[in-house]
């Protein structure tokens, strides 16, 4: 497995990284450390000058995460970008192919940001690839539970098939959640049906359901993951083009930016 994760020098991304190791560690993985900063407007010689210094100690900074990961028998390499998140990672997972890409949180610190996303939130909509998004203090070894939410009796065997592969290596059961409304199920009996067809095709894995007040709306999905748990959830969503990141946010972006727990986007 190869694991991108989209890194910095902030005290969430350290915690990230402990997270990532673990993960890495526990499913015998390739991280991939990539490194973000924007340039500066002045004078060409000024902002060569600056773009050195910032590569150089970011490059210092990285070596000194890939002799950790050595060290817990961790193949590791990074990568240094100029400019935002977004392009980047999507110019990378272009050449090379990564299960998984890690995003740090907290997403945003900015209120406006619910209203013109920033740079992780247009990764979000946008990327095909699944993202975990890992809020602060969070490790590996602390959760408890896998919680999915389903919005249909949802039988698409490829889709579980990876994100059961992304996730086996956590060794937890799996709680799928059924939500109501525009949520819930089609019909009463879709929540067994889904749980059949999951112990059908993973015999290995653990699985039970609940399904949730038949008034759910939107407003209940997006507070399920501020829920101070030791729960990783599960969110099934679709990659939208990028001229939408602009226009409004979508339910997998707004969990993101509200979440309490390690939250997991799978794109269909």
């Amino acid at each position: 497995m190869n694991l991108l994760l989209v890194t910095d020098f902030s005290k969430h991304s350290k915690n990230a990284i402990r997270f990532a190791m673990d993960m890495g560690q526990a499913y015998n993985a390739k991280i991939t450390l990539l490194f973000t900063y924007s340039s500066v407007y002045g004078f060409s010689v000024q902002v060569e000058a600056y773009e050195k210094l910032i590569e150089k100690k970011a490059k210092k900074w990285l070596k000194k995460i890939q002799k950790k990961g050595l060290k817990k028998g961790l193949t590791i390499g990074y990568k240094i970008r100029k400019g935002n998140i977004k392009n980047a990672t999507q110019q990378i997972t272009k050449k090379q192919s990564f299960e998984l890409i890690i995003l740090p949180g907290p997403i945003t610190k900015k209120p406006w940001d619910y209203f013109w996303p920033g740079e992780k939130v247009e990764l979000i909509n946008s990327c095909s690839s699944p993202i975990l998004v890992l809020p602060p203090n969070k490790s590996f070894l602390g959760l408890k539970t896998i919680e999915v939410v389903i919005s249909k009796n949802n039988q698409n065997l490829p889709i579980w098939e990876q994100m059961i592969e992304l996730t086996k290596g956590f060794r937890l059961p799996y709680r799928l959640l059924f939500l109501g409304n525009k949520v819930k199920a089609k019909s009463k009996t879709s929540p067994s049906k889904t749980l059949d067809f999951l112990k059908q095709h993973f015999p290995n894995q653990q699985f039970s359901w609940k399904v949730g007040k038949k008034s759910a709306n939107k407003n209940d999905l997006l507070k399920l993951p501020e829920q101070k748990s030791k729960s990783l959830i599960v969110y099934f969503t679709k990659a939208k083009p990028t001229l939408f990141s602009f226009i409004n946010l979508s339910i997998a972006s707004k969990m993101a930016i509200r979440t309490k727990v390690p939250l997991l986007i799978m794109k269909n």
